[in-house]
């Protein structure tokens, strides 16, 4: 058997392909805290609304302020207060010299104007519903909502409401 020269054997043979470097596996980095889906900066935030500042209105019967001195109980009267260009409808109620009651003069039934009654009571002529003149709690339906009241406070001797 013939030998061949080492040349001829180096010749057949393959060449050995070059190793390829393997991919480094990609880190990533966890966050110690989780990272919030929105891209809202600090100041991007909702400011709290404001609630509006209460007003004080004078509370006026026939265009004057009522002078809480002249009031003597028991005594209910229809008075109104002007807010904006809006006039709104009161009933004053002065059912014994210490207690003062204010209240919408609208029935919450269905908004028509109620009526003074003799009786410790307001009524309304649409539906009959009766409401007490002192606390504004309903005493006969069809509504189950009492009167709607405002907070009463006294100025320079004359009455105002908070709205």
């Amino acid at each position: 058997m013939a030998q061949l020269p080492l040349e001829a054997l180096a010749a057949s043979k393959k060449p050995t392909p070059k190793a390829k470097p393997k991919p480094t596996p990609k880190v990533t980095k966890k966050a110690a805290t989780p990272t919030p889906t929105s891209k809202a900066t600090p100041s991007a935030t909702p400011k709290p609304v404001a609630a509006p500042k209460p007003e004080e209105l004078p509370v006026l019967r026939d265009g004057d302020l009522i002078k809480l001195a002249a009031l003597v109980a028991p005594i209910s009267f229809y008075a109104s207060v002007t807010k904006g260009s809006n006039q709104i409808p009161l009933l004053v109620s002065k059912p014994t010299e210490r207690t003062l009651k204010i209240f919408t003069a609208r029935c919450p039934h269905q908004g028509s104007i109620l009526n003074l009654s003799a009786q410790n009571e307001f009524s309304c002529d649409r539906h009959g519903a009766r409401f007490n003149d002192s606390t504004g709690k309903v005493i006969d339906g069809p509504t189950i909502s009492n009167l709607e009241s405002y907070e009463a406070i006294e100025r320079n001797g004359s009455i105002y409401i908070v709205i």
